[in-house]
């Protein structure tokens, strides 16, 4: 019997330590430096082009990036270690591959070359993330029906501006507007990164 206590303590410290190592690597490396590289791009090319740049729907869609990878970045912190597992960072780590693809698409990713707008590969990087962030709650046991919706209305978003707006650029306005909507009120539902576990 103490046999067994014992055994099953030391693999809920071993867990523990495993969780904290993953969680110490995107909480304190990969999210920050990413999240800084976005604002600092965004930041660097409003001072370079200027005012100019305001009226580009693609800033505004990087805005709305920064936005949500901030309360991301906020959602895992929250989680804490000792919820932390490897599958879980996994899904973090191709979330920010995803975001690191969506910025460079957007034209934020080098400053030192000509800032040239892909929004059918912002589109389709973008459009996966709400896949990645369901497979994430499902594995950090937040699942959420109140938190699928802004996903799923995310994502019809997100292929409507992959189809329509090469052709038709209203639908690129009316998207990024839709999708800060959506991040906004993620924001407001998550109470700001303290969401709360189970099925509610």
């Amino acid at each position: 019997m103490a046999t067994s206590r014992w055994q099953s303590l030391k693999e809920h410290l071993q867990a523990s330590m495993d969780g904290s190592r993953w969680h110490k690597l995107i909480d304190e490396l990969y999210y920050p430096a990413v999240l800084g590289a976005g604002f600092f791009a965004i930041l660097g090319r409003l001072f370079l082009i200027g005012t100019q740049l305001i009226g580009d729907v693609a800033f505004w869609f990087a805005v709305v990036l920064v936005m949500y990878f901030s309360l991301s970045y906020l959602l895992t912190s929250e989680l804490g270690s000792a919820s932390y597992s490897k599958s879980i960072f996994l899904f973090d780590l191709f979330e920010i591959v995803l975001i690191s693809v969506a910025f460079s698409a957007l034209g934020f990713a080098d400053l030192s070359e000509t800032r040239e707008v892909n929004l059918p590969r912002f589109y389709f990087a973008f459009g996966g993330i709400p896949l990645v962030e369901w497979g994430w709650q499902w594995r950090a046991k937040r699942r959420q029906r109140l938190l699928l919706w802004p996903g799923l209305c995310a994502l019809l978003l997100l292929t409507a501006g992959f189809f329509l707006g090469q052709d038709h650029p209203y639908v690129n306005e009316g998207v990024v507007v839709l999708l800060a909507v959506i991040v906004i009120w993620y924001f407001i539902a998550t109470r700001g990164g303290r969401a709360t576990g189970g099925a509610g």
